[in-house]
Formats: structure tokens, sequence, C-alpha cells
């Protein structure tokens, strides 16, 4: 039987840290990350997403599996961690393929670029357009959705994190989620973790091509990280281009034995052609081509769907995000505060009947997690809670799509949304295979819109039907508000 070592101290930890570099500090990521729960007095090397977990400074390879499977189990209905060593090696690293091994979680491209893949955790498929909600996406932690639940999934880069956890179904509800459709924590590489620097730069069929580095360093009490990512791709299918830049930064701060800080900021732009779907026969004949609209005939309307080649469906849309996260230890308290503020802007063109929507507004968000771990061999804390609000508003147009290019405003929009979660739970042993996890969740949510659209009328376009490509005389209907 093997006897784990001794649990080193703190100063045998940071020195360890420094020595082993990137090996000892991802197992330990691994290790902390794994049991769902907070990092405690080492947590700026794992910035994982609920509280009462224990870094384990010194790991051996041979037991690290048996000791994942056995903090994942303790939790019901369980998790999954992917390591960056475990992604598959691809020129075009998206979400898909990240979590392709993740038992639960089946995520599909859209048109296989930087776009925006359908998230369905346990089968959920509630992140998909054009809801956009569902999933609670964090970033060390700290959630990245807006006030009113929406997220931009291709913003999510996993080549930039260190590794990406993943909850379950209603397992999301302890880090303040509104909804059961799981949730996806990307953890942020650091300098301790991924000390010195690192370029890559690659390419392959279909116009691919990216580039990418890093920067990291560390000392006994702090640590910083840069980093930046380039990609682009023309894709399969006519009209299927699509690029994301980003670049981001973090550091982490030791301020005492039992208050550590990380600070973190990243911008992100992304932009993508809308492909469309084909009619199977059109699929067979040509897969690249894109639709160019219903046929008309003397019998009548036939392949319904929008006409790509005139409408030119594409989205374009970008996200700074700034925030912090700080973790106290009290003994057996362990107390969590995250902060965060994103602005985005967001341009979606849609075909006719929905026209050009332009999104702009920022959304402030804050967390307070709480644990008590009377064990400290305990694998979960006895209690922990967690609390989360957001507030945020935004500026919404609406423009005619004129065969790809901004037509006349016919709607103009205020929103603003908040959301509170609150969530309590317990995890009381009562046998060494059996915990019973009472707990509840509470949320709050408003949302309000303001239409502020002024003018009596609300332009129209239309197209001949039997010539799609020849406009019909504009239009207009009258206005009416569409306030809630």
């Amino acid at each position: 039987m093997f006897t784990p070592p001794r649990p080193m101290d703190r100063q045998e930890g940071r020195l360890a840290r420094r020595q082993s570099g990137r090996g000892l500090s991802r197992l330990s990521l691994l290790a902390s990350t794994a049991i769902l729960v907070l990092a405690g007095s080492e947590q700026g090397v794992a910035q994982s997403a609920t509280p009462g977990a224990v870094v384990l400074d010194k790991i051996f390879l041979d037991v690290l599996r048996s000791d994942l499977e056995e903090r994942l189990d303790a939790i019901a209905g369980g998790g999954a961690v992917v390591a960056a060593d475990d992604y598959p090696d691809s020129g075009n690293l998206t979400i898909a393929r990240a979590l392709a091994t993740v038992p639960g979680v089946v995520v599909q491209d859209f048109f296989g670029g930087h776009d925006q893949p359908r998230v369905q955790i346990r089968g959920s498929g509630l992140q998909q357009n054009p809801v956009e909600r569902g999933v609670l996406m964090l970033q060390d932690g700290l959630p990245l959705n807006r006030a009113d639940g929406s997220y931009i999934v291709g913003f999510a880069n996993p080549r930039q994190a260190d590794a990406i956890e993943v909850f379950r179904g209603y397992t999301s509800n302890r880090l303040g989620a509104t909804s059961l459709g799981g949730a996806l924590n990307f953890i942020s590489p650091t300098g301790w973790a991924d000390p010195g620097g690192k370029l890559v730069a690659g390419g392959g069929s279909f116009g691919q091509a990216g580039v990418a580095g890093q920067f990291g360093f560390g000392t006994d009490s702090y640590d910083g990280l840069f980093h930046f990512d380039a990609s682009r791709r023309d894709g399969f299918r006519d009209y299927n281009e699509s690029s994301r830049i980003s670049a981001g930064a973090n550091v982490g701060v030791e301020v005492s034995d039992m208050v550590t800080t990380r600070i973190f900021a990243g911008y992100t732009d992304l932009g993508f052609d809308v492909a469309g779907p084909l009619p199977k026969s059109y699929m067979k004949s040509d897969p690249r081509q894109v639709f160019s609209g219903p046929v008309v005939s003397a019998g009548g309307v036939s392949f319904p769907g929008p006409n790509v080649v005139r409408d030119r469906p594409r989205r374009d849309a970008s996200q700074f995000l700034v925030g912090s996260r700080t973790t106290v230890e009290l003994d057996e308290h362990t107390v969590d505060v995250a902060l965060g503020y994103t602005y985005t802007k967001d341009s979606f063109r849609f075909p006719i009947p929905s026209g050009i929507r332009e999104t702009e507004g920022g959304d402030f968000i804050g967390v307070l997690r709480y644990a008590f771990k009377p064990d400290a061999a305990a694998t979960l804390p006895l209690f922990e809670a967690t609390a989360r609000y957001a507030l945020g508003s935004a500026s919404r147009d609406y423009f005619l799509n004129r065969a790809g290019t901004q037509g006349d405003r016919f709607g103009q929009n205020e929103l603003d949304a908040s959301t509170l979660s609150v969530h309590a739970g317990f995890n009381v042993p009562l046998l060494s295979e059996l915990t019973v996890s009472p707990a509840i969740s509470f949320s709050h949510s408003v949302r309000d819109n303001r239409d502020v659209y002024d003018r009596a009328t609300r332009p129209t376009i239309a197209y001949n039907p039997g010539n799609p490509t020849v406009a019909l005389p504009d239009g207009a209907v009258p206005t009416e508000s569409t306030s809630y």
C-alpha cells in the first residue's frame, strides 16, 4: 500500500514550485481543480471555481489518477477537468475539440471555425442560438455571462487556458448559476505555473493560420503572465471566413499567509461569416456552396431558407474584461471575493427578416463565496455558500439588412438587467462511501426593455420573390412600442 508523503508547509511549497517549474505546478493545478472547490493557501496556482479545496503541494504521478477520481466522485453529479496537456494537437483548437473526450458534454461546431458552437451538458441544449443562455461561463472562477445571462461562446479560447473545469447540470448552482445547463470554468496559466516564454505558429487547410505566445515570471510572493493569440480561417464553404484576436494578462500576489489576490484583464475581437444551411440535394452536388434562397415556381415555393448570397449574414463582436479575485483563509473558514467588469460590442447581421442587430454595453459582477471545513482531511467542506450579483445595461439598435449592407434604422432600445443568485448547501458524510448534500438555491432577475425609437413609422424592405436580387419599393408600418 502506498503511503502519501506529508503535506509540505508554505515555505517548502514555494521552494518546490520554483525548483520544479511547470511540471509540479500543473500537477497541483490538476489536483485542486478536480476537487471542484476553491483552492486555498496556494490558490494563485489554480483558480478553481468553487470554495473549499485544498491544494496538494506534492503529488506523485502513480497516485494522481486515483486521487482525482476520489475527489470527483465526492460530488453528486460530478464534474470533469481537462488539462492543456490533454488537448488534441490541432491548428484549429475549438471548444468542441478541447472537450471532445468529456462524458456528458456535446459541443457542436457552428460552421467549424471561430464562431458560436452549441454547448450541451447532459443534453440540456440550452446554450444555442438565438437564446445564447443556459451555460454559465467563467474565467478563473469569475462569471463572464452578461447580466441577462447571455454569452457569445466564440469568445472562449481553450488555447489560453491551462485547464477547463466542467460542472454538469445542477452542480453549477454552487457557482451561482440560475439554470440547469451546467458551467465551464477556464483556468488561466500563471507565472508560477508557466515561467518563461514561448511562441507558437501554425497553419493548415482551408486558409488556417495562427500565432500565439506568452511570457510568465514569478517570485516568492508574486507572479505575472502575459499572453496573446491570433488566428484566422477561410473555411470549407464559399462564405465561411472567421478570425479571433485575443490578448490578456494576470498578476497574482500573496499578500500574507492568509490572503492571496489575482488581478486579470483581457480583450477579444471575434468575427465570422454565417454560411447557413443547405438543402440536401444542394449539399450533395456542391457542399462548398452557400444557399441563394427559396426557389419560386408556378407550383409554389421550394427549398425555403435564408439567401446567404444576398444577405451576407455575419457576426462581429469584441469584449474587454477586467477582474480580480481575493481569497482569505482563517483556519477552517475560507472567504472568496471576485469582482469584474465587461464591456461588449456586438454586431449581428441576420438575414432580411431580422435585419442587423447592434448591441453595446457594460456589466458589473460580484461573487462572494464562503466555505467551512472543520475537518482538514475531508474532501468537501461541511458547508458552502455562494452569492452572485450581476448588473448591466446596453443600447441596442436594429437596422434593415439591405443586401449585406446597413440600411435604415427601424428600432432602438435601452436594456437594463440585474440578476441575484444565492446558493447554500451542506456536505454531510454519513459513511465512508455516502455523503448527503442538501442544498437550496434562490434567484431573482429583473429585465427592463425601453423602446426609445421616436419615429411614427418603421421602414420595411422586400425583394421580388421571383428574382431575389431585385428590391421592391420600400414600405413602412406604424410604430408600436416594444417596451416591457
